[in-house]
């Protein structure tokens, strides 16, 4: 097996912030809690279980002796749907609003529904500062409305409601993208964003979970228009994978264990300023029977190609593409069944050198010239 390297160096600039993150947070459930979790998440400053009070997850802890998990790192409730006469743990300084309402798995509210139930929570907040319902993309038809539709009816159902942020999740993995999203909600609401859930979705190789962290936690911390943000989550059980659409690759923590996963590590101790540096990536020279013969394999011709590589290509453009960003997200789909390096590339490359290497692929295998796809819609 032939492999090629590409280096890629990531770096942020200092801007007079040496400190800890005061932002950064996480979802750790109790169905997932080990004793001694919170002292091993040292340099997580907030943290959330859906509940609207701590009492729960102290009350059902079974370790011998227990962190002071409300003024060690900050726990902030969440009422999950509308109630009545809602309970919020009294002495929070912020609670977070609805769960993903627009999903009907989930808080399933119309913003009408969700405009009545905050009435409610405001009336029990009692000076609590209150984060917005976390509206989402589904990725489907099956949403109340999308993220942006949901909140503009909420908005103006609740014109004189008191919000203090805005909410909302996101399992893309494309950092840029992801903070498109967020400086948009801004922007449109002018409410300052807590992410309260994020991560790569579906991804099972830790390598790319690592790779989109390290490309997101910078451009997190830089952002002022985003006030937290919380990983999605602090562990997930391997029994999870293949039925989840977060994987343990994106575990803080061990899933089996009490460590610190490379993830984590890298989650609980970067400071914004640190140098964040990918390394060198050697990409598996591979060629499967029937997609790249003898002769562009000894010519180095598809230097790097995979199977699946090649085939996310081809469907997509067989789908009658006119625009960059469904041929990368055809690849993007079809990471787990590439070996991780070469969605590394594509992850961390300039757009506009995937693009070369997608020419190059149509080229060898099926004499086409893709000038005709749109250069301008690469996004």
């Amino acid at each position: 097996m032939k492999y090629f390297i590409f280096s890629v160096f990531f770096c942020c600039q200092l801007l007079d912030i040496t400190a800890g993150s005061e932002k950064r947070g996480l979802v750790h459930r109790l169905e997932e809690y080990k004793c001694g979790d919170f002292d091993t998440l040292s340099g997580i400053v907030w943290w959330y279980d859906y509940r609207n009070d701590i009492s729960y997850f102290l009350n059902h802890d079974d370790c011998s002796t227990s962190l002071d998990y409300n003024t060690t790192i900050g726990y902030v409730p969440m009422v999950w749907g509308a109630q009545d006469n809602p309970h919020i743990q009294s002495d929070s300084t912020y609670c977070l609003g609805f769960n993903e309402p627009n999903h009907p798995n989930q808080a399933n509210l119309t913003s009408e529904a969700a405009a009545a139930g905050w009435r409610e929570l405001e009336a029990a907040a009692n000076g609590i500062k209150l984060v917005s319902p976390s509206a989402s993309e589904c990725g489907g038809p099956s949403c109340i409305d999308s993220t942006k539709g949901w909140f503009d009816g909420f908005f103006s159902e609740c014109a004189n409601c008191t919000i203090d942020f805005i909410a909302t999740h996101t399992y893309m993995c494309d950092a840029e993208k992801v903070m498109s999203i967020l400086e948009d909600l801004y922007t449109t609401y002018n409410k300052t964003v807590w992410l309260t859930e994020f991560a790569c979705g579906k991804i099972e190789h830790p390598e790319l979970m690592l790779i989109f962290m390290k490309q997101i936690l910078p451009l997190l911390e830089a952002a002022d228009y985003v006030y937290r943000y919380s990983w999605y989550k602090g562990r997930i059980p391997y029994s999870n994978n293949g039925t989840a659409y977060v994987t343990p690759a994106a575990s803080l923590l061990e899933p089996n264990g009490t460590n610190l996963t490379t993830l984590g590590e890298f989650y609980t101790t970067y400071q914004y300023g640190d140098t964040v540096n990918f390394g060198d990536i050697s990409i598996p020279v591979v060629y499967p029977s029937g997609v790249i013969n003898e002769t562009a394999a000894q010519q180095n011709v598809t230097e790097g190609t995979t199977k699946a590589e090649v085939e996310a290509i081809f469907d997509v453009y067989d789908y009658n593409p006119t625009v960059w960003w469904k041929v990368l997200h055809s690849i993007r789909s079809r990471f787990n069944d590439m070996p991780w390096q070469v969605g590394a590339f594509y992850m961390t490359v300039p757009k506009i050198d995937a693009k070369v290497r997608i020419k190059a692929i149509f080229k060898i295998f099926w004499c086409i010239n893709l000038s005709h796809i749109l250069d301008d819609n690469l996004a």
